[in-house]
């Protein structure tokens, strides 16, 4: 029997390898003419038909997350991760489908899941650094995209057996989704029902001096592919979080800075991972003097989801005077400490400090809305 490159049961498919049908046996195909999908009527809808047929299918490398729990590492030091480290990912307006994710579901071989954001998971890593090195661990998530033929139209009301009835094909129809870690069963960091992904990670190595990614020649393989590195807006975010060396030491792996609630009324913990996801997707947007929202309360919301909100409490005062500029990488990178400290039983709540007071001291909680 054939293995099925595209399920990745019995098969470890090639990055950047274009698959076809040998390879990935379609679950529908054309029709005579070679140019429309075969019809298929939509389950419970008798009038409405939507078909896609596979056609090619690749695997590759999609946008880089960094790892939150060992933020940023400078030599001489050695630096590791653990199975135990996640972060939030969400690939926003990078990922999608143009054709219903239902019919994908029926049309691609291996399933479709539609996944554009997840949690991420790493094996163990340990870098040794010498004098000026620096760098830090990212997780690169794996998009699958295939691409087909979709028919789509009406069924002819006397038969609703086909589509000959105001019906349209487009020859050339691409959809992207990420991998879940098992494509289908469960895998799941801080026991949620978001999905880990699928992915590897590796070290960038950066200039110690403005902790930009060193020249391609001394990165690792994986991370010369084409949309892997951040784009510079994004970069610039990361870039000015690395440059904060109190901040850094604050989020630093062993420092013991997570105080967890009493999980008494906590909040849901899939409900502040979609959070923290909202954050992560605008890592430019900064929390300053000017936008400081609290009403006297003492914090700002930076995003919700159901129960749980990512709320920045301020520790000083922030004033036009302070200059005070905490980045959302700063505010989802201290929520990860928490969901890695403070998850049970499927709910989680407590505070970590983001910067330390004098230096336009806050701290991140999650908690109930």
């Amino acid at each position: 029997m054939a293995v099925n490159m595209c399920d990745w049961v019995n098969a470890l498919p090639a990055l950047y390898h274009e698959y076809g049908e040998e390879s990935c046996p379609a679950p529908h195909h054309h029709q005579p003419n070679g140019i429309d999908c075969e019809w298929r009527v939509v389950p419970g809808d008798f009038y409405s038909c939507d078909s896609f047929c596979q056609i090619r299918t690749t695997f590759t490398y999609t946008m880089e997350a960094p790892v939150f729990s060992n933020p940023y590492c400078m030599g001489p030091a050695t630096c590791s991760i653990s199975p135990d480290d996640h972060a939030v990912y969400n690939g926003g307006s990078n990922l999608g489908n143009t054709v219903d994710i239902k019919t994908l579901k029926d049309g691609v071989s291996g399933g479709w899941r539609g996944l554009k954001q997840g949690n991420t998971a790493s094996p163990k890593l340990t870098v040794t650094l010498k004098d000026n090195e620096c760098g830090y661990f990212t997780f690169l998530p794996i998009a699958r995209e295939v691409c087909g033929t979709h028919t789509w139209g009406r069924t002819i009301n006397s038969q609703r057996k086909d589509c000959a009835l105001d019906y349209h094909t487009e020859g050339n129809a691409c959809n992207l989704e990420l991998l879940g870690a098992d494509l289908g069963r469960s895998a799941n960091a801080w026991g949620s029902s978001i999905p880990n992904l699928k992915g590897d990670t590796i070290f960038v190595r950066t200039n110690c001096a403005d902790h930009t990614p060193l020249p391609m020649d001394k990165q690792n393989q994986a991370y010369r592919h084409p949309g892997v590195a951040m784009p510079r807006a994004i970069r610039e975010a990361y870039t000015s979080f690395f440059t904060q060396q109190d901040v850094l030491r604050n989020l630093a792996t062993d420092t013991g800075k997570t105080q967890c609630g009493s999980g008494k009324d906590a909040p849901v913990s899939d409900d502040c991972i979609e959070a923290l996801q909202q954050t992560i997707e605008k890592p430019g947007t900064t929390v300053t003097a000017l936008n400081v929202e609290d009403s006297g309360k003492g914090y700002t919301t930076i995003s919700k989801a159901k129960s749980c909100a990512v709320r920045v409490y301020y520790d000083d005062q922030f004033t036009a005077s302070s200059e005070c500029n905490v980045n959302y990488v700063e505010v989802a990178t201290a929520g990860s400490k928490v969901l890695d400290k403070c998850f049970k039983d499927g709910n989680v709540e407590g505070q970590h400090i983001i910067r330390p007071k004098g230096k336009c001291g806050c701290h991140i909680a999650l908690e109930k809305i």
